[in-house]
């Protein structure tokens, strides 16, 4: 009997451990795998707008979940925007598709936003110094500096013309896992590349495109 109990208490603490795949998943879990799911069928079908309500709800129940933050939701892979809510940022052109994100590499101090203006033809592209805020605050939101050091735009896969970004700006992050990425831009943030009050929800490129998906020229290392 007490071989079963205690076989019975690690099965129940591994079911609410366990991200996602079961009942004992935790809210923020199934609603994070939800709105994943709602994002990219919405992008699929240039229609994230149909689902507005939900997809609003769902964001607002994982922006005030304040979750641990866990440093491998900032990967070092493109993730892209497939929902906003605020004012329109700079580099977007208002198609439902266009491709759009941010590569985050805490561990190597750098950020990278990337936008296809007319598909891989014409994109820009700009760098930053990426660093916490405060490394002492363990959950979300948290908040990340971010310096512009460079930007360019890119005419194919061989032609670069430097672009005068510049300035420091705060990416607020209100909620992190391995299928969905929350960021505000705070009122205290300078960025030029995205106005104040700009929500945006990503997941990870491979997850939206699939995984015959090719990174951009632009993003790959050396």
């Amino acid at each position: 009997m007490e071989s079963r109990g205690w076989c019975s208490w690690l099965l129940s603490l591994w079911l609410i451990r366990t991200d996602g795949l079961f009942l004992g998943a935790s809210p923020a879990s199934r609603a994070s795998a939800e709105l994943q799911r709602r994002l990219i069928d919405g992008y699929a079908r240039s229609g994230v707008q149909r689902e507005k309500p939900e997809i609003d709800r769902l964001v607002a129940q994982l922006a005030s979940a304040s979750v641990r933050f866990d440093r491998r939701a900032l990967d070092g892979e493109l993730w892209c925007v497939a929902w906003m809510s605020g004012p329109r940022p700079r580099w977007s052109v208002g198609r439902a598709q266009q491709v759009a994100g941010q590569r985050y590499d805490l561990t190597r101090g750098a950020a990278t936003n990337y936008a296809e203006l007319f598909g891989r033809a014409l994109s820009i592209v700009a760098d930053a110094d990426l660093c916490e805020a405060d490394a002492r605050v363990l959950r979300c939101p948290k908040d990340f500096e971010l310096q512009v050091s460079s930007a360019r735009i890119l005419l194919g896969p061989s032609i670069s013309l430097g672009v005068p970004i510049r300035g420091r700006g705060v990416a607020r992050l209100l909620y992190a896992d391995a299928r969905v990425r929350l960021f505000v831009s705070p009122s205290e943030s300078q960025s030029q590349w995205e106005a104040n009050g700009l929500i945006i929800a990503q997941v990870p490129a491979r997850a939206l495109f699939g995984e015959g998906w090719e990174q951009p020229a632009a993003l790959r290392r050396p």
